[in-house]
């Protein structure tokens, strides 16, 4: 599960030997710190011993480098190792999320990060099956403190920022913020052709239509060409989630939404990057 999980956060599938290995005991000591789950336990052994379990059931494969091996999954192996990331992503969602926000914004604090991660959140939680914090500002405050522990951030004047040093650990951060991408980047194309269309244009199932047409095009554009990223089912699930929030509501089966929607997501397109923001409406456009 955890080599799955750090694997196919990667843009290739494939993965330096060593960065895997760092990954993979980041993973479990976020585990033990930070618990996503009361009962889920960690497996035995150190984390070469998982990535050699995976490669005797023939899961993944090593390409041995003369500058270090690379662990790979073809496609085929790609498309099995995501069940067994999906039986832990939940345990790192709240991780993942934190992560992502620092990928295109060096630093963030507190109050600042609360209102940024705060609308999706729940929207979040309820596509992954988690259990939310009781205090989301608590809780950020906790997995702050703890990536400050563990090096991947480091406490500035401000808030919280990037390390400038040392460079693997900005690429574990990376890695992490990557687990949450593909479910962030479905809201936000969701979220796009909503406000591209208005109130009272779309039908549930037209949005959710719509969603998988466009997430299936910057898939293939993008070279993510994974059938569960567009899913039809995740989109419906979006809506309904979108729906038992707030933030949408039925007219004649029309959905209406109103400005609260709109300063969400403008607020939500900081987490992305100019260029996915400018493909994303690029798309939608065009559709």
């Amino acid at each position: 599960n955890l080599v799955a999980l750090a694997l196919l956060a990667t843009p290739h599938h494939a993965i330096e030997l060593r960065l895997l290995e760092r990954q993979l005991d980041l993973l479990a000591e976020l585990q033990r710190r930070l618990p996503g789950a009361a009962h889920a336990s960690l497996p035995a052994g150190t984390a070469a011993d998982w990535i050699e379990q995976a490669l005797a059931l023939g899961m993944v494969q090593r390409r041995e480098q003369p500058l270090g091996d690379i662990i790979l999954a073809d496609a085929g192996q790609a498309a099995l190792l995501g069940w067994y990331r999906n039986n832990v992503l939940h345990l790192f969602a709240l991780t993942g999320l934190v992560a992502f926000a620092f990928r295109h914004q060096p630093a963030h604090g507190l109050d600042e990060l609360e209102a940024l991660l705060a609308p999706g959140w729940p929207i979040l939680a309820r596509e992954l099956v988690v259990e939310p914090p009781a205090s989301l500002r608590e809780a950020l405050s906790a997995m702050l403190a703890v990536l400050g522990e563990l090096g991947l951030l480091a406490r500035g004047e401000s808030g919280w920022q990037r390390p400038r040093e040392p460079l693997e650990a900005g690429e574990c951060l990376d890695l992490l913020g990557q687990l949450m991408q593909p479910s962030l980047e479905r809201g936000y194309l969701l979220l796009a052709v909503l406000l591209n269309a208005g109130p009272g244009r779309l039908t549930a199932e037209a949005l959710a239509d719509q969603g998988h047409q466009l997430a299936e095009r910057l898939a293939l554009l993008s070279g993510r060409d994974a059938p569960e990223f567009f899913d039809t089912r995740l989109f419906v699930s979006l809506v309904e989630s979108l729906e038992e929030e707030g933030w949408l509501w039925r007219e004649e089966e029309r959905l209406m939404f109103d400005d609260r929607l709109c300063e969400a997501a403008h607020h939500s397109r900081q987490l992305f990057d100019p260029a996915l923001r400018h493909r994303l409406q690029l798309v939608t456009r065009q559709a």
